[in-house]
């Protein structure tokens, strides 16, 4: 993760950093869509998730403005739309995700600010 040095000389996770993280996995990992006593449906073209759920490794950009560009590496569950092909996050895996990545940014903060 990038890290810049405050003008105290301590180094720090940038400002907007973990908003431009937030964004890019919204953008890259597509969420299938949760329905009540069923599969899932897709997040593109609604039909119902049949296919299995399995691991992948799937890599995130993140380009904040004014900062390097960082890539962010997830292993997580992910399950292919058997009508159009889209991978997509299962909607029971959306709050995991979410909790993993404040997690990272929460710890990426604390080892910069020597806590």
């Amino acid at each position: 993760m990038p890290v810049v040095v405050c003008t105290c000389g301590r180094p720090r996770v940038p400002e907007g950093f973990d908003d431009a993280a937030r964004q890019a996995w919204v953008d890259a990992l597509p969420v299938a869509r949760a329905r009540v006593l069923r599969a899932d449906a897709c997040a593109s073209c609604a039909t119902s998730m049949s296919m299995p759920v399995r691991r992948t490794d799937r890599a995130v950009t993140v380009s904040p403005p004014d900062l390097d560009v960082t890539t962010l590496r997830f292993d997580l569950p992910m399950q292919r739309c058997s009508e159009c092909g889209l991978d997509q996050v299962p909607s029971r895996s959306h709050d995991d995700l979410n909790r993993s990545i404040d997690a990272l940014l929460r710890a990426a903060a604390e080892a910069t600010s020597g806590s």
